[in-house]
């Protein structure tokens, strides 16, 4: 079947096999996906948190930037308060970058704009949680503080997440709708043949959206845990 080869080869990136993908740019899923992997990745690395991390430079007082609050920084209540997940039309985030087809707009997360994170020095922040978070123990820290600010450094990380799998979604649909578009001419076969398959994609984005849903509940509400050993090291250097 001419739809099944072509989408064989449109997973796979064989652009060259044929000149439906040169005809048809939009038809390269693949290549798609990656390029919005790569977006994402790039995003959280450098806008996904809520402070900036604090650089030598800062330590060394080359940038005298500072919040606008007291030296002590903001306390943990306070940030608790902020709610990261809300549309804010002064940032510049963006969640969404391909527009929703009509059938998907309930399913998907909706387009929202995400703020920068905050400039200045993080160790105000730090030493505001650090007092929130104390109690009777000696010579070590709460065992909760690090799920407390690492938490609070990744609140935007949801919208991100449900954001990205929302756009691979939207981006899968319209492979599908213009690949049957361009092999089966026929509105009235068309109509018909989508309609059969609509009810199984559905099934297939939603269990898309509840699997990153469950790696957002492991990795944001879950116990922090790492074997990477560099994590002890620089634990033990502070």
């Amino acid at each position: 079947m001419e739809f099944q080869k072509l989408s064989t080869e449109a997973l796979s990136s064989y652009y060259g096999r044929t000149n439906v993908f040169n005809q048809n740019p939009k038809l390269r899923l693949a290549t798609a996906v990656v390029n919005r992997s790569d977006l994402i990745s790039e995003v959280i690395a450098q806008k996904g948190h809520t402070f900036h991390f604090e650089s030598s430079d800062i330590k060394n007082g080359s940038n005298q930037q500072r919040y606008s609050v007291d030296d002590e920084g903001l306390k943990a209540m306070d940030v608790a308060a902020i709610d990261l997940d809300d549309h804010d039309p002064k940032g510049t985030i963006k969640v969404r970058q391909v527009r929703d087809h009509l059938e998907l707009e309930d399913l998907v997360h909706a387009p929202r704009i995400l703020p920068e994170p905050r400039g200045g020095s993080i160790h105000g922040w730090l030493k505001g949680v650090y007092r929130d978070a104390r109690g009777f123990e000696l010579g070590t820290l709460n065992s909760t503080l690090l799920a407390v600010t690492m938490k609070r450094q990744s609140m935007k990380w949801k919208s991100l997440a449900l954001g990205y799998i929302a756009d691979i979604v939207t981006m899968a649909h319209t492979f599908v709708i213009d690949l049957l578009r361009m092999v089966c001419p026929v509105e009235r076969v068309r109509t018909g043949i989508m309609s059969l398959l609509t009810g199984q994609l559905m099934e297939k984005y939603k269990a898309a959206i509840s699997h990153v849903n469950f790696l957002l509940e492991i990795e944001l509400d879950g116990t922090p845990a790492t074997l990477n050993h560099y994590f002890n090291d620089n634990l033990e250097k502070w």
